[in-house]
């Protein structure tokens, strides 16, 4: 079974009240598909002091290397496709195939999005909701 880790600060740790869960298959409740670390409120707090520190150093990055770097990101996303089909299959239930066709959306929306990170500029406009632009 494996046993799934918190990723924050560049670092994998466990929760930090240390308590853990269970994964288990939805068409088969008996199937534990992983163990997971049961994440707390101070779990996220450390997630996000984490990215609050990061993105001044992200946000001097130039536009062209953050694409890049994402670029790269994706390059090696997409060859895990058929981990990610079959993950999405044993978590959701979905057959392969929609599985797939929902894998291979999600690379031709990141690619579309990192396209705009080559750009300089952009237009913002207002959202519908108090406080939020698009």
């Amino acid at each position: 079974m494996r046993k799934l880790r918190n990723y924050i600060n560049s670092r994998w740790t466990d929760a930090a009240g240390g308590g853990r869960g269970l994964c288990v298959n939805p068409a088969n409740q008996d199937e534990v598909l992983a163990e997971t670390p049961a994440s707390q409120v101070a779990d996220v707090d450390a997630a996000m002091r984490a990215a609050s520190d990061a993105f001044a150093g992200w946000s001097r990055t130039p536009m062209p290397k953050r694409a890049a770097l994402l670029a790269e990101f994706l390059r090696r996303f997409e060859t895990q496709e058929e981990e990610f089909a079959r993950t999405i299959t044993t978590e959701n239930g979905k057959t392969l195939r929609e599985s797939r066709t929902e894998f291979i959306a999600a690379v031709k929306e990141a690619d579309y999005q990192i396209s705009h990170a080559r750009r300089y500029g952009g237009k913002f406009n207002a959202s519908e909701m108090t406080g939020v632009t698009c």
